[in-house]
């Protein structure tokens, strides 16, 4: 237990930092969204994890939780810039954003409704 701990720590200061980096760049960057995108899917292998009982619940939520707070910071502080409302002509790249805050709020339900469903 104690190394998942560990190794949830590393992960969680991996995306962390990629998450950071994320700040100085447009949201309408082809780069800047694949990267949220590889973040947001690696949150969803955790979820799966979870479901497929692979892992202990505790360990993958304290994994989760501080990534979605941080992608939804990054997100939130992204979309409220000027550059993104000029930005939001193009089409294709406001939709991307679209879906990657759905995704987001998807697997904040998916972790609401496991806490709800098992016991810690």
């Amino acid at each position: 237990m104690e190394t998942n701990v560990i190794t949830n720590k590393s992960s969680i200061l991996d995306i962390e930092s990629r998450l950071s980096s994320l700040y100085s760049l447009h949201i309408h960057n082809d780069q800047t969204l694949f990267e949220f995108e590889s973040i947001v899917n690696e949150l969803i292998a955790h979820i799966s994890q979870i479901e497929s009982l692979t892992s202990s619940l505790a360990d993958e939520i304290t994994f989760i939780l501080p990534c979605l707070l941080g992608i939804c910071s990054v997100l939130y502080q992204k979309t409220q810039t000027k550059t993104f409302i000029l930005q939001q002509n193009l089409h294709a790249h406001k939709e991307q954003v679209v879906r990657l805050i759905d995704t987001v709020k998807m697997i904040y339900n998916n972790v609401k409704q496991l806490l709800s469903s098992q016991q810690l």
